[in-house]
Parts: structure tokens; C-alpha cells; sequence
């Protein structure tokens, strides 16, 4: 590897080269508190003339001439974006040839005298060309995804400041209005020497192999490290374009990244690689993950690899986000979905690679839908006792005990794959919490108007509840209500909202009828709008606490031992 490294100033670079951000890069991400910090080193508290801000590293395409930028693209983007603004400013402030002039630093001729951007990237293309490189207005309107977002933020605080310092001026009255307009110019003019003058030690390697291989050695030491980021240049790595126009590997990473960019589940691309490696290979801990796949996906096996990403990342979505799923559910098919989103309720992730291994053996038909549901319903149990009621945090244990199930599943053949999962039903009622345990902390489960954390555990018991009796319930308008009143009581609130003091009914009767009316009045209500009633409800004759206290420990007891049983 052959590396060279020069001192170089920003003017002089940008003058002498034209520079692209390749396809395996990640995507310009600054937030307003880095151009911020950026901002006030480079220019706003400079002291020094010379001001070094790090390393750029690039190697130049053999094709074009371009220098495609390995390292430093954050820091270069924000200053070919301070050159923007500042152009922008020279132009609003009547300076038009100081606004041409800064706008041929950012686009000029190439060899062959066609104008071209000092900076191109395929990633946020045409936004950064159209709306920020571009002279006037633009005649693109990409959609606004998180690359382009970072970037507007970013250049309208730029804009900003240059702004302010454009009006701190303007409104100084101790400055006579005849020399504010040169002492704009000259504050105008100040920012782009620092600018310009700003120091890089310009590193060039001698092909993209090469670059890669500084990509990931430079990443993985940084703290900004993403296991998204090195799987992407591994990926394009193997498998380059066959054809100018056609880049199949960008082409399926764009994919899944849209997957997760337009959910409402908030997914994060590195959590998924590590579910979906552990779904079919041997446990590893995130910090080794890229290690793993960089030993295991070759040139041999790199569009197996692609195909399975980009497939488990719409099941991952559909996990997550059970109405993706396209087609829509069918009735058979409902239990699925409703543990699905009893699941997401519960916030576990420790479990997700073996739901991952079931949900893809079931969409290639290794597994049945009944089979499935079983599965999803221990899994769907087993989290209710475990986190959602008793509040355990999984162990190592645990944790690889799931990993170790949904590889088995992954790698089993026929009848195999369903024994393995039957398997994780015993693991999983060896590790229950004890009945004590639980009725202890079901009966600390609390909603009221001043406790709502808990509300849609409580709902969801509810509706279970109801359901293992066979009492109907419309759940779309059923209301949660306090039999005994929330208000004018001496009753505190965990007494008030446990869980033997609550049943759903239609939101117009809870509303209209019940109200804050004594327990005797509201039971003929409810029975007259045939309200689902259990028979502690039904047969009490008073209601107080001591009723309350006793619906709870039986609705413990239905809860353990009959209705989330594994």
C-alpha cells in the first residue's frame, strides 16, 4: 500500500481537485451541536491565522479524476457549505462579484470545460446539489430523508451565523452608515480567508482497495463507529457494479434502509444486523459483530447474503410494525399479529432473533401458521410473566439461550425445526417467576388519572381477560372504569387503581351513565347495557376494598394458572 500525505490549505485543495463521497460512505449526519463546535473553532474564535482540523484521506478514481473521499467527508461538506452561505450572503448584500467568485470555488470547468461541483455525492443526491451547491433557485424537489434533513439543518445555521454577523453591523450604532457596507465586505471577506485557509493533511492512497481497507481501520477506532457503516463497505466492497448505470449492491442497502426510514417503529439498522446474524450463526456480542460477518460473507457467498438482508428486514419490520405486512392479515391469521403487538407492548428485544428464525421458516413454509401461533403465544406469555408483570431483566443466560434456539430453528431440517421450537416452551417455564412473585407484583399494577404509565398493560389485561371468560367487548370503544369513583373517595390511588377495581366498558356508557354514582346504581347500569361482567363483579353486593383486594388476587390467580400458561 502505497501512502502519500501532503500539507495542503482548504483554498488551494479545492482549487486543484474535484471530490466525490463514494457509495460505501455514510451518509453526511452532523448534528447543530458539531457544525456548531466547527463553526466557533474555524471561525467564529479563531486566534490563530493557521488553523489545522485533521486528516483527509482520499484516492482518485481512475475513471474520472475524482478523488473519492475515505475519511474527513463530514468536516468537508460542512466546509464546501460554508462557502455556499457565504456566497449566498456576498450576493444579498450587494457584492455580486464576490459571489461569483466564491461560487467558482464550489463550481468550476473541468478538463474538458464542462462545469462541474467542486463536491458530488450519490447519497444525497440532487438535494446538496440543487438546494445548496447550486447558484439560484433549484429545479429538483427530493424527498426530505435523514441525510438531507442533516444537511439543511446544518447550512441554515451556517446561514445563520453569517446572518448574525452581517446584522451585528448593520445595527452597530456606533458605525456611520456610509462605512457599514465596507465593513460588511471586510467581515464577509474575513470568514472566507479562514475558510480557505483552513489547514488538512491531504492523504492519498492509490486505489479503492486500499481505501477500503483505511475506511474500516480508521472507523473502527473511531468513536463514531457503526457496524452499518463497515458492513456497507464490505458489501460494496464484493460486489461492484457490472455496469456503469447499474449498482446492485447500493441498490438493495437503499432498500433496507428505506424499510427503516419509513417506519414508525424507530428501528436502527445496527440493531437489526445483530438480530439477523444471530438468528442464523453463532452468538457473538455487537462489538465483534462486524469481525464475524467480515469472516463469514466472501465474494462466494456475498449475494446470498444481500437477498437475506433485504428480506428479514421487511419481517424485521413487520415485527416491529405488524400492519406493514402485505398483504394485510388475514382472520386465521390475527393471533399472530396480536401477539406480535402484545410483544412490542412488553418493549422486550432480547427474544427477537428467535422470533426473526420463526416468522422467516413460516413465510418459506417450514413452519405452519398453528405451529407459528403456539410459538408466538409461549414467547407472548412467557415476556407477560417475565417483564411486562414481575420487571426481571434477562440475563446472559437468557439472552444466548434465545440466540442459541433460533440458530437451531435456522439450520434444522423438516419435523427438526418445529421440535426445536417446542424446546424453548420448557426452557421458558423453567424460568418463570414463582406464583408468589407474581401476584405480589400483579396487584402493584395501577391505573388511575394520576398513574397512567401503566395503562396500556391494564388495558391489555383486561381485554385477555374477558376474552379467556367468553364476555364480548368491542375493543375499539371499550373505556376503562373505576368501580370505585377516582374522586370524592379516601382511597389512595393504589387501591383505587388496581386491577380489581377496573373493567372495560362502551365508552358511551362510562361516559354518560356511570360516572362518579354509587357502586348499587352503577351495576344496574351495566347490567342494563349488558356490560361484560365476571362474577366478582356480578355477585358482589357491595364495594370497597376488601372487594377490590379479593377480584385482584383472583384475577392473579386466573393470570398464572389458566389464561398466560405455557
Amino acid at each position: 500500500m502505497n501512502i502519500e500525505s501532503k500539507d495542503w490549505e482548504i483554498g488551494p485543495l479545492l482549487a486543484g481537485y474535484f471530490f466525490k463521497i463514494p457509495r460505501y460512505q455514510r451518509p453526511y449526519s452532523w448534528e447543530r451541536v458539531h457544525v456548531e463546535e466547527f463553526w466557533q473553532d474555524t471561525v467564529q474564535n479563531r486566534e490563530e491565522a493557521d488553523y489545522f482540523i485533521g486528516s483527509i484521506v482520499a484516492f482518485q478514481d481512475k475513471k474520472d479524476g475524482a478523488y473519492s473521499l475515505v475519511d474527513g467527508q463530514q468536516r468537508f461538506t460542512t466546509i464546501v457549505m460554508m462557502l455556499c452561505a457565504l456566497r449566498n450572503a456576498f450576493s444579498e448584500n450587494g457584492f455580486p462579484n464576490l459571489a461569483e467568485g466564491a461560487h467558482n470555488v464550489i463550481e468550476r470547468r473541468d478538463i474538458s470545460n464542462q462545469k462541474q461541483f467542486v463536491l458530488t455525492t450519490e447519497s444525497s443526491y440532487p438535494y446538496l446539489q440543487e438546494h445548496i451547491l447550486k447558484k439560484g433557485n433549484p429545479e429538483l424537489d427530493p424527498n426530505a430523508r435523514d441525510e438531507e434533513k442533516a444537511l439543511k439543518s446544518s447550512f441554515e445555521f451556517i446561514t445563520e451565523k453569517i446572518s448574525e454577523q452581517v446584522s451585528s453591523i448593520r445595527n452597530d450604532p456606533a458605525i456611520k452608515e456610509g462605512k457599514k457596507r465596507d465593513q460588511i465586505k471586510r467581515k464577509l471577506e474575513t470568514i472566507r480567508k479562514h475558510v480557505l485557509g483552513l489547514k488538512v493533511i491531504f492523504v492519498e492512497l492509490d486505489d479503492e482497495d486500499d481505501a477500503y481497507l483505511v475506511f474500516e481501520t480508521l472507523n473502527t477506532r473511531g468513536k463514531d463507529l457503526r457496524v452499518s457503516d463497515l458492513v456497507k463497505t464490505h458489501i460494496t466492497r464484493l460486489k461492484r457494479p457490472t455496469n456503469r448505470g447499474v449498482d446492485v449492491a447500493r441498490d438493495k442497502w437503499t432498500s433496507i434502509l428505506r424499510t427503516f426510514e419509513e417506519s414508525n417503529a424507530n428501528l436502527q439498522v445496527d440493531g437489526f444486523l445483530h438480530h439477523f446474524w444471530l438468528s442464523r450463526h453463532d452468538f457473538v456480542a455487537q462489538k465483534k459483530l462486524f469481525k464475524a460477518i467480515r469472516n463469514t460473507v466472501k465474494k462466494k457467498n456475498i449475494d446470498g447474503f444481500l437477498d437475506d438482508l433485504v428480506r428479514d428486514a421487511k419481517l424485521y419490520r413487520i415485527i416491529h410494525e405488524p400492519s406493514f405486512k402485505r398483504p394485510p392479515w388475514t382472520i386465521e391469521q390475527r393471533g399472530v399479529r396480536d401477539s406480535l403487538d402484545a410483544l412490542n407492548h412488553f418493549g422486550v428485544r432480547f427474544s427477537v432473533p428467535f422470533l426473526l428464525t420463526g416468522m422467516r421458516e413460516w413465510e418459506e413454509g417450514a413452519l405452519t401458521l398453528r405451529q407459528l401461533t403456539t410459538v408466538l403465544n409461549n414467547l407472548e406469555n412467557f415476556h407477560f410473566l417475565f417483564n411486562a408483570v414481575t420487571n426481571q431483566r434477562a440475563t446472559g443466560g437468557i439472552i444466548m439461550m434465545f440466540a442459541s434456539l433460533a440458530r437451531q430453528v435456522h439450520e434444522k431440517e423438516g419435523g427438526g425445526k418445529y421440535r426445536a421450537c417446542r424446546d424453548l416452551a420448557a426452557k421458558l417455564r423453567d424460568r418463570i417467576p414463582s406464583y408468589e412473585e407474581f401476584k405480589l407484583c400483579f396487584s402493584e399494577i395501577v391505573y388511575t388519572l394520576n398513574v397512567t404509565r401503566q395503562k396500556r398493560l391494564v388495558r391489555y389485561i383486561l381485554e385477555k381477560l374477558l376474552k379467556f371468560l367468553g364476555l364480548p367487548i368491542d375493543r375499539e370503544s371499550a373505556t376503562i372504569e373505576h368501580l370505585l369513583p377516582q374522586s370524592g373517595g379516601s382511597h389512595p390511588d393504589e387501591v383505587v387503581g388496581q386491577l380489581g377495581n377496573l373493567l372495560l366498558v362502551p365508552d358511551k356508557v362510562n361516559a354518560e351513565q356511570l360516572r362518579a354514582k354509587p357502586f348499587a346504581q352503577k351495576l344496574k347500569i351495566l347490567n342494563r347495557y349488558k356490560c361484560a361482567l365476571d362474577r366478582k363483579i356480578a355477585e358482589a353486593n357491595s364495594w370497597g376494598r376488601d372487594e377490590i383486594e379479593s377480584r385482584t388476587a383472583w384475577m392473579a390467580e386466573l393470570a398464572y394458572k389458566k389464561i398466560w400458561v405455557i
